[in-house]
């Protein structure tokens, strides 16, 4: 109630604190003033457990309740009367040998309880010469003897225990029914401290992986610098990678525009498109979940701040989902899920078609799963539909020529790559990817790059037979690639000067503050001088 009231958590944690100061503190400390500290873990020696050092139980404490303490006390003098009872038996030659030791976890047992009876092993031969049978082993044939002696004060030790069952009986009764009136307030606060460990749980794993709040609208819109992917990030933080191992971060960008409502990303094979694919979903829901989006860390302080608007919906169509045993091939399965997508966004009537709402539809691998040309038809197909019917936000994946294309005729679709190394590299005649993203420019698959990288290795023979077929094949793509790789080294060559520009800047920035300093230093000495 204190941190709730306090003008630093009003200040700082308005929300936490608003939660907070709706809990119902008087009546919950009314209850646990009550029964707070009525109840005490207690070592249990048994059979199995002689010292007591793995068993236990929950009882009432006996120091706050004296009728309570009276009657244990009690119990535990009649126990060790019972004991000192049979020891002495123990001392006579002809009982002790009739009795047999109990060996537990090393240890010799001479009595030990059994249904609340302290009794000694025997041979079933014996039992009835010894005392009362009060349990047996079928497999070793032992009986469990309380010796006539002590059935006297076995039986008042039960009749004890039967009193100090009713005694707390009577207490627990009491304490349910007062948990039981307060069950209403006591739902509540656990509800809301619930959601204020939500609350810090989410500001927490923020913390961790440098995260920052999104602006949120709801406009479709998606613009975050340096986005670091936590699936990726917390594999890192928990497993023992090498030193010095971090994740790339990427850009994401969807515009709010009614043009370039659909990305699709393109490049080479194991370059990283799913993964980009995957991180505007996991974007998407960090922010609908209240979960601080994570960013580079070498990035954090100059970046802007991101926004990642409302999505009403996240639809996704990622991986091979046939079913063999539904009859499902890999198209049909694809096929049946962009049938549900389009069936899930088309708005049902006039006044759902006028609510502002912007489903994010991520498809990977468009165009896949059959004949090439016809594969491809098929996705652009249904992406145009998307697109037609909803506010739709597509970002999709492909290998297609044809679909890496669409946004050099159709304004409603941009274009992206994962991009390589710009060389190869010494032990290596093919580049690695760089799994950045790069925006207006479409990338080649580079299937031969991503064939020397298996685990374990190609045969030499058929790379050189892949690399001598597409070499026969590649009229097509040349003029293509050319264009393509051209253009990646003007986006390189842009960049590398934007960067230049940006420390020239800096530098004249910081002369201009110098001399400022200093002319500022010169007038405050001629005004000394003067005066």
């Amino acid at each position: 109630r204190e941190w709730a009231h306090s003008s630093r958590s009003v200040a700082l944690a308005p929300e936490v604190s608003r939660i907070c100061q709706e809990i119902s503190v008087d009546q919950l400390r009314t209850v646990l003033k009550e029964i707070g500290g009525t109840v005490q873990i207690v070592r249990k020696r048994t059979l199995f457990d002689p010292s007591g050092n793995k068993s236990f139980s929950f009882q009432l404490d006996e120091s706050k309740f004296p009728a309570l303490r009276l009657l244990r006390e009690k119990e535990q003098e009649t126990m060790a009367d019972l004991r000192g009872s049979i020891q002495q038996l123990l001392q006579n030659k002809k009982f002790a040998s009739k009795v047999e030791k109990v060996h537990n976890n090393g240890e010799n047992i001479d009595a030990f309880e059994v249904d609340g009876r302290m009794v000694v092993s025997t041979k079933q031969s014996a039992a009835s010469s010894i005392g009362v049978v009060r349990g047996s082993s079928e497999t070793t044939g032992t009986c469990y003897v309380e010796p006539k002696g002590n059935v006297e004060k076995g039986d008042e030790l039960a009749k004890i225990r039967d009193e100090i069952t009713v005694v707390e009986d009577q207490i627990l009764n009491h304490q349910v029914s007062r948990i039981v009136q307060a069950a209403p307030f006591i739902d509540c606060a656990i509800d809301l401290m619930a959601r204020v460990d939500s609350i810090f749980a989410r500001a927490a794993f923020g913390c961790i992986l440098n995260g920052a709040v999104p602006i949120v609208h709801n406009d479709g819109v998606i613009d975050v610098k340096d986005f670091v992917n936590p699936v990726i990030a917390t594999r890192i933080f928990k497993t023992a990678c090498p030193k010095g191992s971090t994740v790339v971060p990427i850009d994401l960008r969807l515009s709010g525009d009614l043009a370039k409502r659909s990305l699709i990303i393109s490049g080479p094979n194991g370059g990283g498109k799913t993964l980009a694919l995957k991180s505007f979903g996991v974007a998407s829901i960090l922010t609908k979940v209240g979960v601080p989006i994570s960013l580079s860390p070498l990035k954090l302080e100059n970046s802007d701040v991101p926004r990642v608007d409302f999505f009403s919906s996240i639809l996704v169509e990622v991986g091979d989902r046939q079913n063999v045993d539904g009859g499902e091939s890999t198209l049909m399965a694809r096929l049946n899920s962009y049938s549900q997508i389009i069936h899930r966004i088309s708005p049902r009537n006039e006044t759902e078609q006028s609510i502002k709402r912007y489903p994010l539809i991520l498809l990977d691998e468009l165009g896949g799963g059959t004949d090439p040309e016809a594969g491809s038809a098929l996705a652009r197909a249904t992406l145009e539909e998307i697109l037609r019917i909803s506010k739709a936000r597509i970002v999709a994946t492909t290998h297609s020529p044809q679909l890496k294309t669409m946004s050099m005729d159709n304004n409603l679709f941009s274009c992206a790559a994962v991009l390589l190394e710009r060389e190869a590299k010494v032990d290596s005649a093919f580049k690695s990817p760089t799994f950045r993203l790069q925006y207006d420019i479409i990338g080649d698959s580079y299937a031969l790059g991503a064939a020397s990288r298996c685990i374990p290795s190609l045969p030499a023979n058929v790379l050189d037979r892949v690399a001598e077929l597409m070499t026969g094949e590649k009229d097509n793509g040349d003029t293509f690639r050319a264009m393509m790789t051209s253009l990646e080294r003007e986006k390189d060559a842009a960049e590398i000067a934007t960067r230049q520009a940006e420390i020239a800047n800096d530098e004249m920035l910081q002369c201009r503050n110098a001399l400022v300093s200093l002319s500022q230093a010169h007038e405050a000495q001629l005004s000394r001088i003067e005066n």
